[in-house]
């Protein structure tokens, strides 16, 4: 070791006057220069972090200026990515050490994350014991500030088993001859994210000193990650809240023009139908009138989708059986993905009930599986899976967007071509696409997270570039006492009857091609452009009227209101109402509630036909005044 005197002394001259030497003292200043030394590094690096804008740049140079003022063989400084721990910024590592040495996670046979009882991921090596904290007391390879030193690390590989205190040490960096190894951690928030990592292969490099002072340089790493990692916080904040604002915009922009589009696709797609029933295939217009249909349920189908993105679509929850639901659904979705592409359905032993609008469920297991087969190229596999799952802490930990509590969870994986982080920091945005022009419209997945959110529930995506993709969804299992609803009916034909049905509706053109339908399947109409003349027409007739078909939104009085006063009037009447307007819109009037039967606009005439047909063989169900009206 080098040692540092500090020499003083005056010279002295025999009788003659001939200088004979000098008669003074040496000191060991040793220790004194090296604390200088020590103290000029850390202003040093001080000045690095707070000059520079760039923090990858000044760790680079905190790590050249550590490597030649301390004269180590090899510094490096370790951040926290994900779950693991690479180096961000090295000098001196051999490449076949610093390969394997780069990721710390703890691997089992089949590659998979290795995880401690709370759920934490496990560290090898002795950074990951300095990175968790999980130190041995009164040790003296360990200082109070949790750092690892030693001198020798050689004699760490002769100590037996049950003395060395080091958890799955690898050695890597011992058995490539390092002697002197210090391991200091970084703290962002009081959270160890990270270390300096100091070698040397001559023995006795460091000292308390030295690693005291490195500390305290980690230290002003740490303040320097904090600043820097506040400014993206504030920038992801800032982003978030803009892309809050956007989705925001688009839900105004959806609720804003659904009614008056609701109320046209309704004319089209009922007009287009009459026509359809009335050509026939053999006419000339009938294909056609088909285009026309087609383009007007996708279009209905494109609304739907942005009202649900926005959670403002109207639905009807029912309690169901996931299991019996997905199984009712392979033949259609095999339909949806080809012959090309393989599904297979694994339902899970345990699924509990959960209650939610099993269109919704129509429309995630479709898009989901829909985007899975796009990611295939060729012949490939799709898997549905569904099981049971109680979301504790350890799981939170993993996925925080998962609240606490019992989940029914539904996943679909494909062995498509994945995606890369870029693509999953995007895909729920609407609009985003990954397909080509034309062959998507960017509100699939928007859709599925705007269901799921509206359900309560979690969604998770696991994705890598040639790993395939795997979606999973959380819903909150029912605990509720209310029965699952049975497998629908499959319908035939469109039905009719010969009730006296009263339309009321303020659009002329939807009261038109509505009663048209309605006469046609056998029905007795009266029709209403207005609650007034509603009222007028019920007076008038002697004979009674079976069922009231209404907008909710109408001028006067709205739709429930109009129902009200009619059975007041002691009509034994029916309702079915029925609104172009968003949830939000129409929910206050008290429409959407279970003893309510509802049907949204835009509908195809088949549908409505069912609809009027099961209200009207339904028990008669007196609606129940708000207390206001009573």
């Amino acid at each position: 070791m080098l040692v540092v005197l500090e020499t003083s002394g005056v010279p002295f001259f025999d009788s003659q006057g001939r200088f004979c030497g000098y008669r003074g003292m040496d000191q060991d200043i040793t220790h004194h220069k090296q604390a200088e030394t020590r103290r000029d590094l850390s202003n040093h690096v001080l000045q690095l972090l707070n000059d520079s804008r760039d923090l990858k740049v000044s760790i680079e140079q905190v790590i050249d200026l550590l490597k030649t003022r301390i004269n180590l063989d090899a510094v490096g400084v370790r951040l926290k990515e994900g779950d693991d721990y690479p180096y961000v910024a090295q000098s001196g590592f051999p490449p076949d050490l610093l390969m394997p040495e780069n990721t710390l996670v703890k691997r089992g046979p089949q590659g998979e994350v290795c995880r401690d009882s709370d759920g934490g991921v496990c560290l090898e090596c002795t950074c990951g014991m300095v990175i968790t904290g999980k130190i041995p007391k009164d040790t003296p390879l360990f200082t109070a500030g949790g750092s690892f030193w030693t001198n020798d690390a050689l004699a760490l590989l002769r100590l037996p088993v049950d003395q060395n205190l080091r958890d799955t040490a690898r050695n890597r960096c011992i058995r490539h001859g390092y002697a002197s190894i210090a391991l200091v951690p970084l703290r962002y928030k009081e959270k160890i994210v990270g270390l300096i990592h100091c070698m040397d292969h001559r023995k006795d490099r460091l000292s308390l000193e030295l690693i005291e002072c490195l500390e305290g340089i980690a230290a002003y790493l740490g303040a320097a990650l904090t600043r820097k990692w506040y400014e993206e916080e504030r920038i992801n904040l800032e982003k978030q809240l803009q892309q809050a604002q956007r989705l925001e915009s688009v839900g105004r922009l959806a609720g804003g023009v659904a009614h008056d589009f609701n109320n046209m696709l309704v004319v089209i797609i009922g007009h287009a139908s009459l026509g359809l029933l009335e050509t026939g295939p053999d006419h000339p217009s009938y294909k056609h009138l088909q285009a026309i249909n087609t383009a007007a349920e996708r279009s209905a189908d494109l609304t739907r989708q942005l009202l649900a993105f926005a959670r403002k679509q109207t639905i009807e929850p029912q309690v169901i059986d996931l299991n019996d639901t997905i199984s009712r659904m392979l033949k259609m979705l095999q339909r949806l993905i080809g012959e090309e592409v393989e599904l297979s359905f694994e339902p899970g032993a345990t699924c509990w009930p959960v209650r939610m609008d099993p269109s919704q469920i129509d429309q995630i297991m479709a898009n989901l599986c829909v985007n899975a087969r796009d990611a295939i190229v060729g012949a490939g596999k799709i898997t549905i899976e569904t099981g049971a799952l109680v979301v504790d802490a350890a799981y939170r930990i993993r996925h925080p967007e998962a609240g606490l509590g019992e989940y029914v969870w539904v996943s679909v994986r494909d062995n498509g071509c994945g995606m890369d982080r870029q693509t999953l920091s995007h895909i729920f945005e609407p609009f985003f696409t990954t397909k080509a022009v034309g062959t998507g419209t960017g509100l699939g997945l928007a859709t599925i997270y705007g269901i799921v959110k509206q359900n309560s529930g979690f969604i998770n995506v696991d994705s890598a570039p040639g790993k395939g993709s795997t979606f999973t969804i959380g819903i909150p299992k029912h605990t509720g006492t209310e029965a699952g609803a049975s497998a629908p009916e499959p319908a035939v034909g469109v039905p009719g009857g010969h009730e006296t049905i009263l339309l009321v509706e303020d659009e002329p053109a939807i009261l038109q091609i509505t009663a048209e339908a309605v006469r046609s399947w056998g029905y007795r109409v009266l029709l209403a452009s207005s609650p007034g003349e509603a009222i007028r027409l019920a007076h008038e007739q002697k004979e009674g009227i079976d069922l009231l078909v209404t907008d909710v939104i109408l001028p006067e009085m709205n739709g429930k209101d109009l129902a009200l006063c009619l059975q007041s009037a002691g009509a034994d009447l029916k309702c079915l109402f029925m609104s172009g307007y968003t949830a939000d819109v129409i929910a206050p009037h008290g429409v959407l509630d279970q003893r309510s039967h509802f049907i949204q606009k835009p509908f195809s005439l088949p549908a409505l036909a069912l609809k009027i047909r099961e209200v009207l063989d339904q028990v008669p169900t007196q609606l129940i005044l708000p207390e206001s009206s009573r």
